[in-house]
């Protein structure tokens, strides 16, 4: 859902447009209202779903942390770029 007015976009639409125009764009989703079990969104066409983890799992915005999950095509490429940026958490 948008953050503000709460409407929810026709993911799998958009999807399918997406792919019309280019098969092998990364589709990826900011998934931090619906966490990933509200909206499974790799389960729609989705490449790679987002998460803030400041909202959910840390609770308040003393710390930054987020979350991406992958599908089997994009998950050795945001495995490899997350590990050269040096996105880690301690």
């Amino acid at each position: 859902p948008g953050s503000l007015t709460m409407e929810v976009q026709d993911v799998p639409a958009i999807v399918r447009a997406a792919r019309q125009v280019n098969p092998e764009i990364v589709i990826m989703i900011d998934n931090t209202w619906a966490v990933g079990i509200l909206f499974k969104a790799l389960e729609f066409g989705v490449d790679i779903s987002i998460q803030s983890a400041t909202k959910y799992i840390i609770g308040h915005s003393d710390g930054m942390l987020g979350t991406a999950v992958a599908n089997a095509r994009c998950w050795e490429q945001l495995r490899e770029r997350s590990y050269l940026m040096g996105q880690v958490a301690d």
